[in-house]
């Protein structure tokens, strides 16, 4: 997303305040897409799910290659969005259906730091080859890359949808229905929709940050990849951690 948003503030000459509004409507997709995923879950199998919001975020980041306005970007960017949230939204809840959930996702994060450090130590200089669509093209070949790891989403539980009453033999046999506004469930929404929004805001604007403090642009690549760094021991000591003490504690 920093390197996005430098992208549109260079590539379409717009300010930095309307890049932001268009960074705000691909983080408003990708919300989107989280609450249609909350209810597709119980309806369709991840793997199907994970289908459709690939295509529609292979749509919408070809097509913004094209844009040359914010408008029409801004669209784009949550059409994009909304597959981007409701594919990860899928691949989180495949994650969860293990028996080991959390340390699933501690090498999900783990995997996204080892994957994103170099992308966004090269991104700079191909953007310097081939201008503003270099983005677009790194998240289209990732995109590519992911349609032949569909099938993995099947095992694991994946091949069918979550069951629409809760979890517990009692519940079962009092044919209890599940209930999505229970207060659990809209915690789980919330809290890290509004921890999103906050570290999203941030990200976003880290590149521009830079640049107003002075730093050399061609430093910034180095920079990030030193951050998202950061990730990788948090992450060894999640999968260590596992659920020996329990969410609170680590949270």
């Amino acid at each position: 997303m920093p390197i996005m948003v430098a992208s549109w503030v260079n590539g379409l000459a717009i300010s930095e305040e309307v890049a932001g509004y268009v960074a705000t409507a691909n983080f408003a997709g990708g919300t989107l897409g989280l609450f249609i995923a909350i209810f597709l879950l119980t309806r369709r199998p991840v793997a199907y799910i994970a289908t459709v919001a690939l295509a529609v975020a292979i749509t919408g980041d070809g097509i913004s290659m094209l844009a040359n306005d914010a408008v029409s970007l801004a669209v784009l960017r949550f059409w994009a969005g909304c597959g981007h949230g409701l594919l990860s939204t899928a691949v989180i809840n495949w994650l969860a259906r293990h028996e080991q959930p959390g340390r699933c996702f501690a090498i999900f994060r783990l995997l996204q730091v080892l994957i994103f450090a170099p992308i966004m130590a090269a991104v700079p200089a191909l953007q310097e080859e081939i201008g503003k669509v270099a983005p677009y093209l790194v998240l289209l070949t990732l995109a590519a890359f992911s349609v032949f790891l569909l099938p993995v989403l099947n095992l694991n539980g994946g091949d069918r949808p979550l069951p629409r009453k809760v979890v517990g033999e009692k519940d079962e046999q009092e044919g209890k229905a599940y209930r999505w506004f229970h207060p659990v469930v809209l915690q789980s929404v919330i809290a890290p929709t509004l921890f999103l929004i906050a570290t999203f805001g941030v990200w976003a604007y880290l590149e521009r940050y830079g640049v107003s403090l002075g730093i050399a642009e061609y430093l910034l690549g180095p920079a990030f990849v030193g951050i998202l760094m950061t990730g990788i021991p948090s992450s060894l000591a999640a999968v260590w951690l596992g659920s020996l003490i329990g969410r609170s504690l680590p949270i």
